[in-house]
């Protein structure tokens, strides 16, 4: 028995065809060709048992040949082989054979805990009142992730915007890994758990899909100052560190937060968030 397959790679769309060839002999000897007593049928199967089938072949020909199709779910992912043995019509069976290929039926895997709505660098879990613009992250892990079929429902973060089938933007981040963003207006117009569906496939055909949910809150007040202090005074914009810790729900960002002194405004230098939201002016 001779076996082989038509090609080294499959991936988990496919059936797996595996050709085989079947010569039967009386004897060693060359006054023994084209003299057997037939071919029964030949037997297929993997080592660990996942998959097995005879196939009747029943001829008194010497020689068979033909193929058979293989569901890519009775294999592992990686590196398989198929074994076969055939049978003559005395029931002996010939010594197994084998075929080796290489089956890629790893999806991409879409990780949902690295989901986040981004606001000017600030991860979000509230919304303004308002429409505004926002990043919309997810990490996606897969050698070769297809970025061109990567896919979101955003629907829930704006019902009005066209988001049921949005391409994302993907970019490698680290071995295997991918950050795919969608830039979208956030509208959710009510607080909740809003629902997400993310799917995309790999160069092979595996896909993947995943559903989850977010919730987001209102904020619908602006941030309030708490405190206000200085190294030296208010009055001095030049060698002075102002300030200001806010009461704030969503976050803030520097180049939003204007310091006003007499006629002069300036942007904070920086902001973040430790217990509370603290923003600096370095004079």
């Amino acid at each position: 028995v001779v076996l082989s397959v038509p090609k080294d790679n499959f991936n988990s769309q496919e059936k797996i065809t595996v050709n085989y060839e079947i010569n039967e002999f009386a004897c060693a000897d060359p006054s023994c060709d084209d003299k057997c007593v037939g071919i029964k049928n030949i037997e297929f199967f993997t080592l660990d048992s996942k998959f097995k089938k005879t196939i009747s072949i029943d001829t008194g020909d010497c020689t068979a040949s033909s193929s058979i199709e293989i569901e890519a779910g009775a294999f592992k992912n990686g590196e398989n082989s198929i074994f076969a043995k055939a049978s003559d019509r005395f029931n002996q069976f010939s010594a197994e054979s084998s075929a080796t290929f290489n089956l890629d039926s790893e999806a991409p895997v879409i990780d949902a805990n690295t989901f986040e709505i981004v606001r000017k660098g600030i991860s979000i879990i509230t919304f303004s009142p308002n429409r505004v613009p926002v990043e919309v992250f997810v990490n996606i892990s897969g050698a070769d992730l297809d970025a061109q079929s990567v896919i979101a429902n955003l629907t829930s973060l704006n019902d009005d915007s066209g988001l049921e089938n949005v391409k994302a933007e993907c970019t490698a981040a680290e071995e295997d890994v991918n950050v795919c963003k969608w830039n979208i207006n956030l509208n959710p117009q009510t607080g909740g758990l809003k629902e997400i569906e993310i799917s995309a496939s790999d160069a092979s055909g595996n896909s993947a899909g995943v559903k989850f949910a977010v919730t987001l809150s209102i904020d619908d007040k602006g941030p309030v100052v708490q405190s206000l202090s200085t190294t030296t005074s208010l009055g001095r914009p030049n060698d002075n560190t102002i300030v200001a810790v806010f009461d704030e729900a969503t976050g803030l960002s520097a180049e939003d937060i204007i310091l006003h002194i007499g006629s002069n405004s300036f942007s904070a230098s920086s902001c973040d968030q430790d217990s509370e939201w603290k923003c600096v002016w370095n004079g």
